[in-house]
């Protein structure tokens, strides 16, 4: 389904007959950001204090031209120390597709998998974390963003999420 996810917001944006929308979305980079698969996790993220290297690493294994195994990109990127976040990924799109103003991009975050990130119903937890910083990338970026998560439980969701004033 996340295959299909920019398919599914052009057909909707069409549906409201808002033309700037429809052009953002057909005009959308896709990020396609799995748990499982090649970049499985061990339940445990690469950088527990950074939940966020888990999804930029990602991002920037998907941007990567000549790309080694996940594994093995992960340990030159470590290596190297960078400090790289989901928007220094932002940066380097927009460097890749020339665009000079971040607001004039549009990207569209699709994240998989997340049932192999431990997830204890607490806020400190590896998943939820991620989603913490999912969220907080979407209400900071520059560029105008579409997140979709999906992850295959057995769990209600208001069971495996974490207790909060916010409704959903």
């Amino acid at each position: 389904m996340l295959d299909e996810m920019k398919g599914l917001l052009c057909e909707a944006a069409k549906q409201s007959q808002q033309q700037e929308l429809v052009e953002r979305l057909e005009n959308a980079y896709v990020f396609r950001v799995t748990f499982g698969g090649g970049t499985c996790t061990t339940g445990t993220l690469l950088d527990s204090g950074v939940p966020e290297f888990d999804v930029s690493y990602r991002m920037l294994y998907q941007l990567a031209k000549d790309r080694n195994e996940w594994t093995q990109f992960v340990f030159e990127l470590k290596q190297l120390k960078l400090p790289l976040s989901m928007g220094m990924v932002m940066e380097i799109l927009a460097t890749l597709k020339t665009v000079d103003n971040a607001k004039d991009m549009s990207v569209i975050l699709c994240v998989d998998g997340l049932q192999h990130l431990i997830n204890d119903g607490t806020k400190k937890c590896d998943f939820y974390r991620v989603l913490a910083t999912i969220c907080n990338f979407l209400n900071s970026s520059r560029a105008f963003a579409v997140c979709v998560c999906s992850t295959t439980t057995q769990t209600p969701v208001d069971l495996a999420l974490s207790v909060s004033q916010q409704k959903r």
